[in-house]
Order: structure tokens, then sequence, then C-alpha cells
């Protein structure tokens, strides 16, 4: 339990998703609601996707494999970027003064009401 007003920040060790393409555009592409590409330009691109994990990139750089293209001069406003609607992450939380239930725990891929569930044995 966290007592009112504290704040419970986690980063995660991993975070996954597949990446597809991404472009830069000179009016905002999704005005509309939908993807609309007619003001934009691609600047990356790989069909089959590639996994990408923000939480490298953040320490560093990914090398991502696909097809790059140099966008003609210009003013480019607005980027898009197509990504799988699929998420995951991983991260651990060390607990500390919770008599009985202190220690490290993981993140599961067991779910309880399709929300994930922390063990204390590290997986991959």
């Amino acid at each position: 339990t966290i007592p009112a007003g504290d704040l419970c920040q986690i980063t995660a060790d991993e975070y996954k998703s597949t990446m597809y393409e991404i472009g830069l555009c000179s009016s905002d592409a999704m005005a509309s609601g939908t993807l609309d590409k007619t003001s934009c330009e691609t600047v990356w691109a790989n069909p089959t996707g590639l996994e990408v994990n923000p939480v490298a990139l953040m320490s560093g750089s990914e090398v991502m494999d696909g097809t790059i293209s140099r966008p003609p001069n210009g003013t480019y406003d607005y980027m898009y970027a197509i990504i799988d609607p699929e998420i995951s992450a991983k991260f651990k939380i060390t607990i500390t003064g919770s008599s009985g239930t202190d220690g490290v725990y993981y993140t599961s891929t067991s779910t309880y009401r399709n929300h994930p569930l922390m063990t204390n044995t590290e997986a991959n």
C-alpha cells in the first residue's frame, strides 16, 4: 500500500514492440482520426517488422535493419511511427520494510483477471 500523496515509479528493464515504419510529415497525419500519409515522407521501413527496445535506446543506440530514405528538403513539424499494438515489458521491484513480503519481485507471464502477476523467481 502506498500512502496518499506518495508516488511509485518503476522503470522497465525491458520494453519491446515491433516497429514497421517511421515518417516525417508537414501536417498532422492523424488530424482526421486515421493515418493519412499524403503530407508525409517515409524515412525508415521494415515490412516484416523489427523488434525494438526503447529502454536500450535510452542508453545508446540500436541497429534498425530496414530501408532508410532521406526526405526531401522541407519543414516537417510532425512524425509518425507504425508499431504493433502489442507491447511487452519486464521489470522488477524491491520491497523492504514489509514483514513477510520483503524481497525482489519480477514480472511474470502469469495473469490474474488480465493483469500480470509478480513472482520472486526471475524469469526470461
